[in-house]
């Protein structure tokens, strides 16, 4: 178990900034104030809500959240937070304490130690820079023969890469899971930012009992301290899951999910909010570009993988001018040269760091 290395960062960037050093982080977003302080928490906003949520967000999250997905099997539930969804779901899909789970690579840290709080062994699957990242069906089918997984577990879009995965690749994903017995898990927590929503939009396959996917306010509505989280889960198992649930959050927030509902009625935009990102990403882009950092451009999220290359010297200094950043072993082990690069902040700060970036 360790310290959330996205949170690690933000830690060592307060330090530094404490220490009155003018730091900035390469790998994490900074998000605006949206006008949130104008929101107005009612008197019935404290009372405990359902286990499964509140009925006018599950329905509103069923709208603009999982509006490509047929939901006719599933159950949509409010989460005390993505991980909280992420345990409550291994912990169901858990044989024995001995499980497997397969962990698609790059991927977001978190995994590995949710799935052993959970009780079971988090085995990572490294795609390749090379092949865009992309899954290759046949060897994960090897990786099921010897390890024999309960679940498996990937982000679309990819946290870090920005990767959305095809209908074709989906399918091919799905077909072997169910070939071999495994649940298969989707973490969908960026889906409002993508930047090819025809091919976002095609990203699925039928739900069938054995597919859970997950979804966070955090990241898709900048409510990163509400811990709200809605999930799709399969009818048959939703008195377990909620069971599981209870045990370690009882429900989400009640004044959150009251706050949250009230921000997605506010919300005029359309169901993506790539346009918000648009020109941020573009100046990342030609940054990395004029830095020679090859890179896969991003479909999803606000992120970059670029591989900066095996030798990282370029990197040593950047702490020193207050340049801090999550490197690639982070997301897994064979990432070496590797950096997560976020482009989720205003276009001025980003001009900022970039000014700083290729100065050094």
């Amino acid at each position: 178990m360790m310290l959330s290395p996205t949170l690690d960062l933000y830690y060592k960037i307060e330090k530094a900034r404490s220490q009155g050093i003018d730091a900035y982080s390469l790998s994490n977003p900074i998000f605006d104030d949206e006008g949130f302080n104008k929101l107005l928490i009612e008197p019935e906003a404290n009372l405990l809500l359902p286990p499964i949520g509140l009925s006018p967000l599950r329905i509103k999250c069923s709208e603009r959240l999982f509006q490509k997905w047929d939901c006719t099997s599933h159950e949509t539930t409010i989460c005390a937070g993505a991980k909280a969804a992420l345990f409550s779901i291994f912990r169901l899909c858990a044989k024995n304490n001995n499980g497997k789970v397969i962990i698609i690579n790059p991927s977001w840290p978190s995994y590995f130690d949710i799935v052993k709080v959970s009780g079971l062994s988090p085995v990572g699957f490294d795609t390749r820079f090379d092949e865009n990242f992309s899954i290759n069906v046949d060897r994960l089918g090897e990786l099921f023969k010897k390890v024999n997984p309960v679940a498996v577990v990937l982000s679309n879009p990819n946290n870090p890469s920005g990767k959305i995965y095809d209908e074709e690749e989906l399918k091919r994903i799905c077909e072997s899971c169910q070939y071999y017995g495994v649940a298969l898990v989707i973490d969908e927590s960026f889906s409002r930012i993508v930047f090819d929503e025809k091919k976002w939009f095609a990203s699925r396959v039928s739900l069938d009992d054995s597919i859970f996917i997950v979804n966070s306010l955090s990241k898709n509505y900048n409510l990163q301290g509400f811990r709200v989280a809605p999930a799709l889960i399969p009818r048959e198992s939703i008195d377990q899951f909620l069971a599981i649930h209870q045990t370690i959050a009882a429900s989400a927030s009640s004044i959150a999910q009251h706050l949250s509902l009230q921000i997605m009625k506010q919300d005029k935009n359309k169901p993506s909010r790539e346009t918000k990102f648009d020109e941020s990403r573009d100046i990342a882009l030609e940054a990395l570009g004029a830095l020679n950092w090859q890179t896969v451009s991003s479909d999803g999220t606000f992120h970059l993988f670029p591989f900066v290359g095996k030798n990282t010297e370029a990197l040593e200094h950047l702490e020193s001018k207050g340049l801090f950043f999550l490197d690639g072993p982070v997301f897994g082990q064979s990432y070496s040269g590797h950096l997560r690069f976020c482009f989720g902040k205003n276009p001025v700060i980003m001009k900022q760091i970039i000014c700083r970036l290729l100065k050094n």
